[in-house]
């Protein structure tokens, strides 16, 4: 049994099949990166447990293949040769996806950093006294569709603990509101003028989200006032124009500059004539409500990071679920804590130091033709130098490439750099001369052949 496996691993049959099928996944995984995005394609193909199986079962291949084999002859170096590129490519590759490190640079002119802000993220938790803790996440073990079964996880200080629900590498969001006893009362309104209608949102919280701009500049604006705390004066200094009011147990109107304003109740479904433009209808009234943001896989992958998850206190209470996008906070009513979704850091091991953003632009408009950064690497009082960053002239040092990305206008300008360390890329480069070295000793060897079968 165990002769018949060795030989199936030793076949040059499986090594065809092998490649055959690894190719069709690389084609597959070329075609998704351009419409889903580099993450999504890391993620559900190159960084795969499949295409891991594969690129393993490759590997045990070529060394049960090299082993077969032995002893040697002279007549098979180049075909030895060959294997071991292939084994040298794909330990290149392993170290690269373990160890490598990708993300990015914003510096202002002026500024100077020693860490780059990578492309991956952490869930940090902190506590009103101080204390604070990062969460051991993997995100690819965090269900990518709304049907995974939940990743629980403690949080520490004996806060409880999170569900984590969904994660998206890519996602776009929209705003909406879900019922929670911590929240704050929310209205549907369809506004109608000049015979247009409009349905919107109208939550008291702070913000713009609270009122609405109308057609000819006047402003509506919601609010909640507790019945005991009802003040007419208050109420006539409110910055808008219309006001609707709620209380705890009603709803109501005041036109804030009328000659003689007068609060007044209104019932869901009825119609208010604001002016001889406008006039709203509220069509719900939800009493506790709080403001969320929901996802969804962005078909370009070009959206941004974000985790849905769900909190649960010490005592089994459980919040909704809530939704997190990259370099977000949210603030939890049920345990105490503050979350952020932030990027990892990491150290560079010298100070870059951006002097000056210089933008080349076509001759008679305003595309730019280049841009360039005038940057000063400083390792040290004794080890300092100056370089300009390019387009296509990226800074290499300790095995850094630092490349120019782009520019957000000023004053100041601030550079975008894209910032890589990968210390696999030298191994596989080893892996590939051997493999070509291995390849023209083959078609030496085989051309020689020929000539003496001749």
């Amino acid at each position: 049994m165990l002769a018949k496996i060795y030989r199936f691993l030793a076949s040059i049959q499986l090594t065809i099949v092998l490649l055959v099928v690894i190719a069709l996944a690389m084609m597959t995984g070329t075609a998704y990166e351009a419409t889903a995005g580099t993450l999504l394609a890391q993620l559900d193909i190159y960084h795969s447990i499949w295409f891991d199986f594969l690129l393993g079962l490759l590997a045990v291949n070529l060394i049960a293949c090299t082993v077969q084999r032995f002893p040697y002859r002279i007549g098979q170096i180049g075909w030895l040769m060959t294997h071991t590129g292939v084994l040298v490519v794909l330990i290149g590759a392993v170290i690269s996806r373990e160890y490598s490190i990708e993300g990015t640079i914003k510096l202002a002119e002026g500024e100077s950093t020693r860490l780059l802000n990578r492309n991956s993220y952490q869930l940090e938790v902190q506590l009103s006294d101080g204390r604070s803790a990062v969460l051991p996440l993997r995100f690819e073990t965090i269900p990518r569709s709304e049907d995974g079964r939940p990743k629980r996880i403690d949080l520490p200080f004996n806060k409880g603990r999170i569900e984590l629900l969904r994660y998206l590498p890519s996602g776009v969001g929209k705003l909406t509101y879900v019922s929670d006893p911590t929240g704050v009362p929310l209205i549907d309104v369809t506004l109608e003028a000049l015979g247009k209608e409009v349905d919107k949102q109208l939550w008291c919280g702070d913000g713009p989200d609270g009122e609405v701009m109308l057609p000819n500049g006047k402003k509506l604006l919601f609010a909640f006032v507790p019945r005991d705390k009802m003040d007419m004066s208050y109420l006539l200094e409110a910055p808008a124009d219309y006001l609707l009011v709620a209380t705890e147990s009603d709803l109501s109107y005041l036109a804030v500059h009328a000659p003689q304003p007068i609060l007044q109740p209104i019932s869901l479904g009825q119609k208010l004539v604001l002016d001889s433009i406008n006039t709203v209808t509220v069509r719900s009234l939800e009493s506790f409500a709080v403001q969320m943001r929901n996802f969804v896989p962005a078909k370009s992958g070009e959206g941004e990071f974000a985790l849905k998850f769900r909190i649960e206190d010490p005592t089994g209470g459980r919040s909704n679920a809530f939704w997190m996008k990259k370099n977000s906070e949210l603030a939890s009513n049920h345990n105490d804590v503050l979350f952020r979704l932030t990027s990892h850091t990491d150290e560079l091991g010298f100070a870059l130091r951006l002097n000056k953003v210089n933008q080349k632009y076509y001759p008679g408009n305003k595309i730019a033709a280049g841009i360039s950064s005038e940057v000063t690497v400083n390792e040290g009082s004794a080890s300092s130098f100056a370089y300009d960053i390019e387009m296509n002239a990226p800074l290499t040092y300790h095995g850094w490439k630092i490349y120019q990305y782009s520019v957000i206008p000023g004053p100041p300008k601030i550079s975008v750099f894209t910032v890589s360390y990968d210390p696999g890329t030298t191994i596989v480069y080893a892996g590939c001369i051997v493999l070509m070295v291995g390849l023209t000793v083959v078609l030496f060897q085989t051309r020689q052949r020929k000539k003496l079968e001749e």
